[in-house]
């Protein structure tokens, strides 16, 4: 008859090597696992080593664990350190089992990576190897488990139980090698049939498909609109495609949540700069601390690259002339123009390399001199068909140097027209700083454009109906209160995943887009400019009011309408929708009157069109008045011929004169006219550089 069973004398390891059993081991593991969540229950460690050392006891009494009575009683380290899990986890501390768990799974990868084998690992349970990007590796169940609780975060119970399902079936299937992948999907697998799909998603790889790889590494370098526009950001090279794709689809589906998810794959809010969402979308810097002349505008143009890299689609450079310093004496003209379009050239390779757009404002210096250098190397690098940043310059500023050099008028309607020089406005509180961005009076440090959504007002108008503008004007806050929640989404992510920005407002923002073609469906094909006012003043105070529960600081800005156009008008192309055709045979059929890209910007088109540049500015002039600050982008859309021969400078001052009208009605002279004598300036073009 068999008589007490005593405690075990030796531990087996894994290794097969023998040594003392000691209590005292499970105590320190327990107690490192409860520094690790912060328990500081001092009598934890001792009541498990009890509860294990009784429970091998007791199967070795029941006959559950086979023991000779002449041999000196051994337990097995996997068998001492499954009963230390099962023991926390009867005593209700499974945040000191899952830690336990995870220490278990740390020392378990530690060991693998010291372990030299002779020829191939095998498993003494006939377990097939496991082939991964880390090499190959053996069996063990238990990594499944600390996997599912380190990454799912499911409970320690149900973790052990999906791991003892999988391991079943891959011993089943008789195999010597095995592929983490397969694993990974015998996990899914079970996960789906213990109905635990939350936790499936939540394990999903993120990858591309063979097919979507080779078609993102074949697509052209250049999309189409880059070819048409020297202004437009960088196209981006194959691997950009692959890991933007990549890091989108984790954006849509772990960062925006199942509902915005799907309100972005409809076209109703779109989540912009998702190929880098950890960065925010533009920063605006000043030029005065990176250095002057130059040698402090080779060093800077390291830390430009930087602070590219450091946002996800671009940077406006505040003060430019700064990095030139002055003009230096007995250079001819053409030298000191020569030197500042290589400078541009500089600064548009560098948005080029790093996949971002670089622009700039504010040009800086004293007096007018340190512009007109800017404009004229502007012209000499369009004239050479170099690549250069735009320029975000307001009227005052441009005036200034007009007086200077009244010549210079053909040249800036020709920059005007190519895009490169773009007219901003703001006001004596706040100048404009970039898109959504607005410097405040004495404000020098940075400033951060953090997520922008982009709203499909089309949409919205199309539900509406004509002359339905309050449904419209509902249907738009309606939507606002989504973007704002897709915006709360996208800042906490670039809070937790994006580096750490130096001091500065952050703001996000909110782009309208399709706003001239909504227009015309409320108007019912006329496009009303006050219309345009009220929906833009309504859009930006339902933001910022409701932003401020969400502690955010939210403006609104067309500015970073140009890809969303495209992209907004293909997803409500492809919206199903009723059709009036069937009743209606010689009606044509709603998807002929689809474009292929809303208006962007504020473009109207209209006044410009009809071949009438005053009406053009006064029409934008009286669409803005709500706005205290923005950017005239598309002043003119650079890609419809007919408008080469029409004064883009005369546009702008129009909306100068009538901005002003507005804002201060009791004045009575306008802007200053820039004329010669009694011819405008103005009137006269460079046909060679027109698009």
């Amino acid at each position: 008859m068999r008589g007490p069973v005593p405690m075990p004398e030796f531990l087996r390891k894994r290794d097969g090597q023998v040594v003392p059993f000691s209590p005292q081991r499970i105590t320190h593991a327990v107690a490192r696992a409860q520094a690790a969540v912060g328990d500081g229950d001092p009598g934890l460690p001792l009541e498990v080593a009890e509860l294990v050392v009784m429970t091998l006891i007791s199967r070795a009494e029941s006959g559950l664990v086979s023991l000779q009575e002449e041999a000196p009683p051994t337990a097995t380290l996997e068998e001492v350190q499954d009963l230390v899990e099962e023991a926390l986890v009867g005593l209700g501390r499974t945040k000191i089992a899952k830690a336990y768990i995870l220490y278990r799974d740390r020392r378990s990868r530690a060991r693998e990576a010291l372990m030299v084998f002779d020829g191939s690992p095998q498993s003494s349970s006939g377990a097939p190897e496991v082939r991964g990007s880390e090499g190959t590796q053996a069996w063990q169940a238990n990594r499944i488990a600390a996997a599912l609780v380190r990454e799912v975060s499911l409970s320690v119970q149900v973790a052990d139980e999906v791991a003892r399902r999988v391991e079943k079936e891959i011993l089943s299937l008789g195999m010597s090698r095995i592929s983490s992948g397969l694993v990974r999907a015998f996990v899914d697998q079970e996960l789906q049939t213990m109905g635990l799909f939350d936790a499936t998603r939540a394990s999903e790889p993120l990858g591309l498909a063979r097919p979507d790889l080779r078609a993102l590494l074949l697509a052209p370098r250049e999309d189409r609109r880059a070819t048409e526009e020297r202004h437009a950001a960088p196209p981006a090279s194959g691997e950009r495609r692959v890991a933007g794709s990549i890091m989108s689809r984790w954006a849509v589906e772990d960062v925006l949540g199942e509902e915005l998810a799907e309100a972005h794959h409809r076209g109703e809010v779109l989540a912009l700069g998702l190929e880098r969402p950890h960065l925010p979308l533009v920063r605006s810097v000043s030029a005065a601390g990176l250095g002057a002349g130059e040698v402090g505008f080779a060093r800077s143009l390291g830390v430009l690259v930087t602070l590219l890299e450091g946002s996800a689609q671009g940077l406006v450079l505040e003060g430019f002339s700064h990095l030139l310093g002055p003009a230096r004496r007995g250079v001819r003209q053409g030298a000191d123009e020569a030197r500042v379009s290589e400078a541009l050239a500089a600064l548009a390779a560098i948005g080029q390399a790093t996949g971002r757009r670089l622009d700039l404002a504010q040009p800086g210096g004293r007096g007018p001199r340190p512009l007109l250098r800017l404009l004229s190397g502007l012209l000499s690098a369009l004239a050479s068909g170099q690549a250069v940043p735009r320029l975000f310059l307001n009227y005052d500023e441009i005036s200034g140097a007009l007086e200077e050099e009244p010549d210079l008028a053909e040249g800036i309607d020709t920059l005007l027209a190519n895009g490169l020089l773009v007219p901003v406005w703001g006001g004596p509180s706040q100048r404009f700083a970039g898109p959504a961005l607005a410097r405040r009076a004495r404000e020098k440090g940075p400033l951060t454009l953090g997520a922008g959504v982009a709203l499909d007002l089309v949409r919205i108008a199309r539900r509406a109906g004509p002359w339905n503008e309050e449904a419209f004007l509902t249907g738009m806050v309606i939507e606002v209160q989504r973007a704002l929640e897709a915006l709360k989404r996208l800042a906490a992510a670039q809070t937790e995943f994006g580096p750490a920005l130096p001091g500065g407002r952050r703001i996000h923002g909110i782009v309208p887009v399709g706003l001239s073609d909504a227009l015309r469906i409320l108007g019912d094909g006329i496009v009303r400019p006050e219309q345009g006012a009220r929906a833009l003043g309504v859009l930006r105070d339902s933001a910022r009011t409701q932003a401020e529960g969400l502690g955010l600081m939210v403006d609104v800005s067309t500015l970073l309408s140009g890809p969303a156009s495209e992209v907004l008008a293909r997803r409500e192309a492809g919206r199903s929708r009723p059709s009036q055709a069937a009743l209606f045979s010689k009606r044509p059929l709603p998807e002929s009157e689809w474009v292929e890209s809303y208006h962007r910007g504020l473009d109207l088109g209209d006044g410009m069109a009809a071949g009438d540049p005053h009406e053009h500015g006064r029409a934008l002039a009286v669409m803005t008045s709500t706005l205290p600050s923005g950017a005239l982008w598309p002043l003119v859309d650079p890609t419809v011929s007919y408008r080469a021969g029409l004064s883009c400078l005369t546009a702008w001052q129009a909306f100068v004169v009538e901005r002003e009208r507005r804002l201060q009605p009791h004045l009575l002279s306008p802007a200053k006219p820039l004329t010669k004598g009694t011819r405008p300036l103005f009137e006269s073009t460079v046909q060679s550089h027109r698009p």
